[in-house]
């Protein structure tokens, strides 16, 4: 938010500056008017690039971050059971609708304890 009040307030003086002639027809303003001239605008508008640079940089970046997080873990899944013939079978549910093993080559590894 500071950075767009930053941009606010320096898109403000330039636009101030660039209509002090109007406003000194209407109402008398008291103080040397400004002049406003080609460095000056050209300093500014890369001033104000840099800020708005800086406000999208910030908008994309909490984007993608909010994008990657993960939502609030929940430990206890809904309907998964607390005992162990519930739990295999919710496995065995999950493992038959979310893997497919046709097309997998099987190994089997053979555990020799010594004795």
């Amino acid at each position: 938010m500071a950075k767009y009040n930053q941009f606010t307030q320096k898109l403000n003086e330039l636009f101030a500056d660039r209509t002090h002639w109007l406003r000194t027809s209407v109402k008398k303003i008291q103080g040397r008017p400004p002049k406003p001239t080609n460095s000056k605008i050209n300093r500014a508008i890369n001033h104000l690039q840099i800020i708005a640079s800086e406000i999208l940089v910030c908008e994309v970046s909490n984007k993608e971050f909010n994008k990657t997080v993960l939502q609030k873990k929940r430990w206890h899944t809904k309907n998964k059971g607390w005992g162990r013939k519930r739990k295999i079978k919710s496995f065995n549910l999950w493992f038959d609708k979310n893997v497919s093993y046709k097309n997998y080559i099987h190994l089997y590894f053979l555990v020799w304890k010594e004795m």
